[in-house]
Order: C-alpha cells, then sequence, then structure tokens
C-alpha cells in the first residue's frame, strides 16, 4: 500500500511537471516571430527572436541581424531595446508590445517616432 501511494504522489508531480513546461507554464514570449514594422519608410518585414534567456535578435530584410538589449516579459508585455543601422545612421528604440497567445502587436519607439508592429508566431 506504501508503494502505491508513493509511486501516485510521484506520478502526480511528474505529470504538473509536464504540463508546466509544456502548457501555460512557459513564457509566451519565447520563441520566433514574424513580424512587419511600419513606419514612414514603410514597411518591413522582420523576424524576431527570443530566447529562454531573453537574449535575442531582431532579423530585418536582407537578413542583417540586430541584438535585443534588456529583454524583458511580465505581465503580458515584451520590452527590448535594440539599435538598427538605417542609412548608415544608428537608430534606438525601445520595443513595446503584448503577446496574446500567437500573435505579438506593439510598436518601436524611437526620438524620430514610433514603428507600429504586429506579428505571429512562426511554425
Amino acid at each position: 500500500m506504501k508503494t502505491s501511494k508513493v509511486f501516485t504522489a510521484g506520478l502526480i508531480v511528474f505529470i504538473e511537471g509536464c504540463a508546466s513546461v509544456g502548457g501555460g507554464g512557459g513564457n509566451p514570449a519565447i520563441g520566433t516571430w514574424d513580424a512587419i514594422s511600419t513606419s514612414q519608410l514603410g514597411e518591413n518585414a522582420q523576424v524576431l527572436v527570443v530566447n529562454e534567456d531573453m537574449t535575442g535578435v531582431v532579423r530585418n530584410q536582407g537578413a542583417i541581424e540586430t541584438a535585443m538589449q534588456n529583454a524583458a516579459f511580465a505581465d503580458g508585455e515584451l520590452t527590448f531595446d535594440v539599435t538598427f543601422m538605417i542609412q548608415g545612421q544608428n537608430l534606438t528604440a525601445k520595443f513595446v508590445g503584448t503577446v496574446d497567445g500567437d500573435a505579438i502587436v506593439g510598436e518601436y519607439q524611437t526620438q524620430f517616432g514610433n514603428a507600429s508592429v504586429k506579428g505571429t508566431r512562426a511554425l
């Protein structure tokens, strides 16, 4: 009887652990996102990659990679800093957005104006 109770308790702990890893317990911002940013310069296809350790990159058209800095996710909001090279000039931006399931919506905030961002989780 004792063995059965110990086995059952161990099985419950194992199942709960699996559910939190695969289901709702993880950070929903982690993953690869196909996105479009829209600014006064037009539309720009991007891929956002957010790693488990909250490092990541933004890949713009032409596969130019820019590292994310200070990435954080709390209360459904993803934020990070990034410096883009645009027409030979560095442009520092702060991304502020929300993750809702497989959708991400936000904006890059810059001293020259904001750019909206919309995307979906890459499959």
